[in-house]
């Protein structure tokens, strides 16, 4: 039996809409604000795509000189939102990346007038299945954005060298990744992009072995320590 929504009486509350109001998201990309003491609806706001990601709300102040509390968050096109809190209405809607497989998870953590919001690679991973793409060429990032335009303010990569090729597959599929550095004595350093090693053309046999492993019983430090 499908879910009906039913819409508030009266429409949105006057100012301070945040108030009294439970925010929440579905991954067919539709936010809704509810009043968490009836579930009925004040609004739905549709994303391009799914919303994976927890709501944050602060306030912002639009160009028009008029100010609110915006709703963010982000869909798995790898947008992240602004939407009026009171009205359902979109401030501004911001594309971070453009790599395929990127996408917004993590929620938007609002601060000071800007919003940070992390980007991830998702399922990437499963391209090295298919004979004309190559894996793996995502990295993450995180962006800082103006809270009232969604202007980006700068953005940061988790790895900072782009992804080269470093060789072919078995199949002659492209595999990029990054490499191991050393900086120092006894201070290595290595960053990983999501890369994955093909196995070798001939798998070296996995030694089996037919002898149980016995543990010995546990006892917490306490214990030792008593006695």
């Amino acid at each position: 039996m499908g879910l009906r929504l039913r819409e508030c009486p009266g429409g949105p509350h006057p100012a301070g809409g945040r108030r009294g109001r439970l925010f929440v998201a579905s991954d067919n990309g539709a936010v809704y604000a509810l009043d968490p003491a009836t579930g009925c609806t004040y609004w739905m706001f549709q994303a391009a795509a799914g919303v994976p990601t927890a709501l944050s709300v602060a306030p912002y102040h639009a160009a028009s000189g008029t100010s609110g509390y915006a709703v963010l968050f982000g869909d798995r096109q790898a947008n992240a939102y602004a939407v009026d809190a009171q009205t359902g209405m979109q401030v501004w809607r911001t594309k971070l990346d453009t790599h395929p497989s990127a996408a917004v998870t993590g929620a938007p953590a609002p601060y000071n007038g800007r919003v940070y919001v992390p980007i991830q690679g998702v399922g990437e991973e499963g391209q090295g299945i298919h004979a004309k793409n190559g894996c793996c060429t995502f990295r993450g990032s995180v962006s800082a954005l103006d809270i009232d335009t969604g202007k980006v303010l700068w953005k940061t990569y988790t790895v900072p060298e782009e992804p080269k090729p470093r060789g072919k597959s078995t199949t002659g599929m492209p595999m990029f990744g990054h490499q191991v550095s050393v900086s120092g004595p006894r201070r290595p350093s290595m960053s990983n992009a999501n890369s994955c090693m093909c196995p070798p053309a001939t798998p070296t046999p996995i030694r089996r072995s037919t002898t149980a492993m016995r543990c010995s019983p546990w006892t917490s430090p306490r214990a030792r320590s008593n006695g």
